[in-house]
């Protein structure tokens, strides 16, 4: 009856006598279809006898791909997959991967220590056709992951990764992030302009005093680097505001360029303690805009990294070159574009600091 072409899942279903819907449903073991014991096991018994295999099986078994790509998140990450920054990145790649008929699965693996790095075991078999990475990402398991004849995607500055990657024809690691240099540089110069000499700065991936050497603005900047830490950003940035409440006035610094969870913890420590008010008492500056910026008192100025973009563009870029629509060199020229500054959102938590004497000057 149906030997002559590929059977179909409507072909089952007009065998079965039920729907499409219901076949779909039985097959991927749904609990909402409503069929009964019998109903089931003769679609189970067809699709044995047919030799029905769905369409995305079929397509793997004759291209020799699986069209499922990896996303994995670093289990450094407060909050893992439920953190804004990720949770955004992801929905931007996932509605691509959806668009485009690729399946994506998600897992948190330790990127940021090689010891404590374990290889995926889907990367072992090599049962997705590349791999997106988000979170922190030691040198070291740059240099691991290039040992798999996949593409990845790394959403990390290419400062940091190129150096260590391997050059020519063995390169399969494509970067995407916006400039953290310049991100950093319009930062401060934002802060400076504000009056801010004393500032508190994280996520400085590289020596920031060469970095910063002419910020153009105000020459005689005091910073202070926050050291990384283990604890969960939130209870870090609580854990910040009490030492800075404790430091004597004088010495404390006036503004604070950090995480928006860092930020958020500071913030809600400052208000327990009824000592001291943001803006009026120090600035805080989120290095990415998330949703939590604009649901704390008061909002966060923050930089906007576009992340459910960066998470689609991502996407697009590892599909493109799976579907060897573009080779990972024409990829790494597509990124160049993305690779600038961030346009920086300014709210209510940063004001200008009347305590120095920059603006007596002007």
């Amino acid at each position: 009856m149906f030997q002559e072409k590929r059977i179909t899942l409507k072909n089952i279903a007009e065998m079965a006598g039920v729907s499409k819907a219901a076949v779909s449903g039985v097959l991927n073991n749904s609990l909402k279809i409503n069929c009964s014991k019998s109903k089931r096991e003769h679609i189970f018994q067809l699709v044995k006898t047919y030799d029905y295999a769905p369409q995305s099986v079929a397509r793997a078994l004759s291209t020799k791909r699986t069209y499922q790509i990896g996303f994995m998140v670093s289990t450094k990450v407060t909050l893992g997959i439920a953190n804004a920054f990720f949770s955004t990145l992801m929905a931007g790649v996932q509605h691509v991967c959806q668009q485009r008929g690729y399946l994506l699965t998600v897992t948190a693996y330790d990127l940021s220590n090689f010891e404590d790095f374990v290889i995926p075991q889907k990367l072992k078999q090599q049962s997705v056709d590349g791999v997106i990475i988000a979170g922190s990402t030691a040198p070291e398991v740059v240099k691991l992951i290039q040992k798999f004849d996949i593409p990845f995607i790394l959403f990390s500055d290419p400062l940091i990764v190129e150096p260590v990657c391997e050059k020519g024809e063995h390169n399969n690691i494509v970067c995407l992030s916006r400039d953290s240099l310049a991100n950093n540089r319009l930062a401060l110069e934002y802060l400076a302009k504000l009056g801010h000499k004393k500032i508190a700065i994280s996520d400085i991936p590289y020596c920031y005093r060469d970095i910063f050497c002419n910020i153009g603005v105000c020459s005689d900047l005091h910073l202070t680097r926050i050291a990384d830490s283990e604890m969960d950003k939130f209870e870090y940035g609580i854990e910040l505001a009490k030492k800075w409440l404790a430091t004597p006035k004088v010495e404390r610094y006036t503004a604070m360029f950090a995480c928006d969870q860092i930020c958020c913890g500071f913030l809600s420590a400052l208000h327990e303690s009824g000592k001291a008010e943001c803006p009026a008492d120090i600035s805080l500056l989120s290095s990415c805009e998330t949703a939590l910026c604009k649901l704390v008192y008061p909002k966060l100025t923050a930089l906007d990294n576009d992340v459910y973009l960066h998470g689609t563009l991502g996407a697009n870029i590892l599909i493109d070159v799976l579907d060897k629509k573009n080779s990972l060199n024409d990829a790494r020229k597509l990124t160049e574009k993305f690779y600038k500054a961030s346009t920086l959102i300014t709210r209510d938590s940063c004001g200008k600091n009347l305590k120095t004497d920059y603006f007596a000057n002007k």
